[in-house]
């Protein structure tokens, strides 16, 4: 629980009859002073180690302000609903959470705005070797503007499908994890639609090996597809990354080598390369140096081509 008093002008008119009572020469209300409070509760219910639910909710007044976090935002009204559930001796898990949030809490505004949050998660663990993780998401934002063209009504909507391995071969471990993901953004103010829906394919593929001498080797495979309105882009990605410890794991270093190929109107690639090393000085600290090289090339006229080389040396200390 939380209380505020924020003064939008000091230099405007002093209140005769003062409400608070505090030493002037810590606040002085006057009509451009707010005051207002927020709250945040949150309960925890576990009676079972196979089932679970969380419930949160949080008030936060309009004129409520906080320097410790300038950005907060406030006017907002909150409650979310977490179960989560475990079956199959824990092979399966099932986590979920329905959300609702409003603002407008004390009629200032022209139009109250909703939104919708709802989150479904299942993972799947077969055996040591195999699992599968789906996921699936519905956002919807609603404002009661009795204006058409100012009226909000946007759907926002995900669901991913990962299947995992685990396996041994060419001498180390792998993990293999391939993932598809759909996402839809569906606009349905009259004006802004044609411009503003989205739909959105990507497939990733991510292999690591992991030798037990530290040495290990990274994969990454993307492709992503966006159509929004009359325009379509393409990205295919592909990069590989090298790591290893040295000196009883005190040194680590990796290399990055990737590369994007891009397609709007114009096709245009970037060629990426990345090398780190973080050196442990134990209590000490520890030392960081990097240095990465971003070449970008476009066919078209609007973007120019550039070449950019970056470097940083670090030295950072927990005490």
């Amino acid at each position: 629980v939380g209380m505020s008093a924020f003064t939008n002008d000091t230099r405007a008119e002093e209140i005769e009859d003062n409400p608070v009572s505090m030493p002037s020469y810590l606040f002085t209300p006057n009509i451009a002073t707010q005051i207002d409070g927020a709250a945040k509760l949150q309960v925890n219910l576990k009676p079972s180690r196979y089932w679970s639910l969380t419930l949160n909710t949080r008030y936060i007044g309009p004129g409520f302000r906080t320097l410790g976090f300038a950005l907060m935002p406030n006017d907002l009204a909150e409650v979310n609903i977490i179960p989560s559930v475990r079956i199959l001796k824990n092979k399966i898990r099932l986590r979920a959470k329905l959300g609702i949030r409003y603002n407008n809490l004390q009629s200032q505004k022209m139009a109250t705005t909703s939104r919708f949050t709802g989150f479904l998660a299942a993972n799947y663990q077969v055996n040591n070797a195999f699992g599968f993780d789906i996921n699936y998401s519905k956002n919807q934002i609603e404002s009661g503007h009795k204006n058409d063209t100012l009226r909000l009504s946007n759907i926002y909507g995900s669901i991913s499908a990962s299947p995992r391995f685990l396996f041994n071969a060419m001498g180390g471990t792998n993990n293999l994890i391939f993932t598809y993901t759909y996402q839809n953004v569906a606009d349905k103010n009259v004006y802004t639609s044609n411009v503003s829906n989205n739909n959105t394919n990507s497939v990733n593929v991510l292999h690591s090996l992991i030798y037990t001498n530290s040495l290990s080797f990274t994969t990454s495979l993307l492709y992503n597809k966006s159509e929004q309105g009359s325009y379509t882009s393409s990205i295919y990605h592909l990069s590989e990354t090298v790591g290893r410890s040295f000196f009883e794991n005190k040194l680590y270093t990796s290399a990055t080598l990737g590369a994007n190929f891009i397609e709007v109107n114009t096709k245009s690639s970037q060629l990426v390369f990345r090398f780190t090393a973080t050196y442990s000085l134990e209590k000490y600290g520890n030392l960081a140096f990097n240095i990465s090289n971003n070449s970008y090339e476009s066919s078209g006229g609007v973007v120019k081509d550039y070449n950019e080389l970056y470097g940083s040396v670090r030295y950072n200390i927990n005490f």
